[in-house]
Parts: C-alpha cells; structure tokens; sequence
C-alpha cells in the first residue's frame, strides 16, 4: 500500500472514532424511558416509577427530574430521581397524601437533558379514604424505631401517634420502607388504635433488594406524613453467602462510566493505529528486499 493511501486510511479511522466521540459527548442526544410498577393503584398504595438513560451520563450525581400531572392538568408531586453509573433510576411516589389527588389518569412526565418521556397510571381512593370526613386535620404526634441501626434479619420495631383518634375504628396508617437507592424494599400497614397509637414489626432483609445503608420509612395516614430513618447492614453470614454465589466481571471502564460509543472509538482508533504499523514495517521490510 504506498504511503499516501496509508496516511488517508489512518486519517478516514481518526475522523470515523472522533464522529462518534463527538455524538457520544453532545448535549441532547439522551433517550429517556420510563415505566411504573403498575397501571392502577389505590389509595395510599406507593407507586414506583423506574428507568433508565441512554447512553449512560458521564457525569456523577445525575438526577432526572419529574412531576405528577392531575386529571385536572396540574401538578400534584414534583420530584427527582438519583442516576446510577449504568443509567438506571428508581423513585417512589405516595399517592394521596393531599386533597390535590382526585380520581381519575395521571401523568408522569420526566426529563433529563433534552430528554423527554412520560407514563401513565389509575388512580382510585381506597374505600377508607371515600368515607373518611375531609374536615378531620391530622398530625403525627411521634413516629419513629426501636433502634437506630440493625444487623441481618433482625427485627425493626416501629411506633408512633396520631394527635388524635381516628374518626373509624380500624383505620390503618401505611407504611413505606425506602432503601438507599430509592426503591420500595417493603409496604404495610398498622391498625391505629383507639387512643391513635400504632406499632408495627417487620424483619430486615428479608428479600434481596435490601442493600447496606440508611433506610426511611414513611407513614401516612388522611392528611398526615411522618418519616424515620434507620441504618442498616448485612450480617456476615450473608455477606459470605453472596460471595460464594460467583463473582461478578464487569468490563473495564473509562473515566469512570460504563462501557459507551466512547470505549468503543477508542478501541476502534487504536485497532486502526496497529494495522498501519504493521502495514507500513512490512512495507520498509520489502523496500530493502527489493534494493
């Protein structure tokens, strides 16, 4: 191959690995989409709404923003969702929590970027909440856990009190565990009693969407939210377990993303950078046997 068709084909792969570099690094070349848990919820039941971006951000501490859009077109929850490295997000949204919530098809529109998408669900109030008098103003007195860290499957001891009884017996407040990440781990609910107090336990750990870190846990009851917080960890048991499972191989990372159109120009222009050496020393090899 002379060596001005050489240097072109070297230059045509550069520019091919740059083009991509380029469309990998612009603004506004995102996609965005999302889905929920489901298509129809009930009172207080939370929904969980998950995505992910495409490609995945360059950059740490990415979130993508979010609202809820009413029946009525207004916005009743506004929110955003934290980003992993591979562009995944999870958020959990609790419905009802306000007198803004009426019956009907929500909206879910999200952005990140440029990007834009959106998803809907069915929203019904639960049969407690239709006969329940809209005048009564609750408030949460006290709520929160028997310790502020827990090992393992040990058990997590809530408690808490309404500032008031509830107007019907049997009345329950909903509960919503949240992991780390953001992602319900764990939903229940505890009967309220006459005097407006409630307990509830549950074991940790106890499926594996349970991670290391710190937990919330929010409760709701008509118009009253309340939150707790509470650390948590895997025992070394478990921790051992997993690891016999296997091992997991990640491929390696540039710059502290996952692999993307940018690994592969790289790769792509140094794969070109090898073929033309090797080509141009066998060049030189035949000039000399030629001379």
């Amino acid at each position: 191959m002379p060596l001005p068709k050489l240097r072109l084909c070297i230059m045509l792969g550069i520019f091919v690995a740059l083009q991509s570099l380029a469309y990998a690094s612009s603004p506004g070349q995102y996609s965005l989409n999302i889905s929920t848990n489901s298509t129809h919820y009930v009172g207080l039941h939370p929904v969980v709404l998950s995505g992910i971006i495409l490609p995945s951000p360059e950059s740490a501490n990415t979130v993508v923003n979010f609202s809820v859009i009413s029946p009525q077109d207004t916005s009743v929850y506004t929110s955003y969702a934290a980003v992993s490295a591979n562009g995944i997000f999870r958020a959990t949204i609790v419905p009802g929590i306000s007198s803004d919530w009426r019956n009907g098809t929500y909206i879910i529109d999200a952005s990140y970027s440029g990007a834009t998408a959106n998803v809907t669900f069915d929203w019904v109030k639960s049969p407690l909440q239709q006969t329940s008098n809209a005048t009564a103003n609750y408030s949460f007195m006290v709520f929160g856990t028997g310790a502020p860290t827990y090992t393992g499957t040990e058990t997590v001891k809530l408690s808490g009190a309404l500032s008031g009884p509830p107007e019907i017996n049997g009345s329950v407040v909903s509960i919503s565990v949240i992991s780390p990440d953001y992602s319900l781990v764990d939903f229940f609910s505890a009967v309220i009693k006459p005097t407006g107090a409630f307990n509830l336990s549950f074991t940790a750990g106890n499926n594996v969407q349970w991670t290391n870190g710190t937990y919330k846990v929010i409760a709701h009851y008509e118009n009253a939210v309340a939150n707790a917080t509470f650390g948590w960890k895997q025992a070394i048991s478990q921790q051992t377990k997993q690891g016999s499972n296997g091992t997991q191989v990640k491929i390696p990372v540039i710059g502290g993303t996952e692999p993307s159109i940018i690994g592969y120009a790289i790769i792509i222009v140094l794969m070109i950078l090898v073929i033309a050496a090797a080509i141009f020393i066998r060049r030189r090899r035949m000039n000399r046997l030629i001379r």
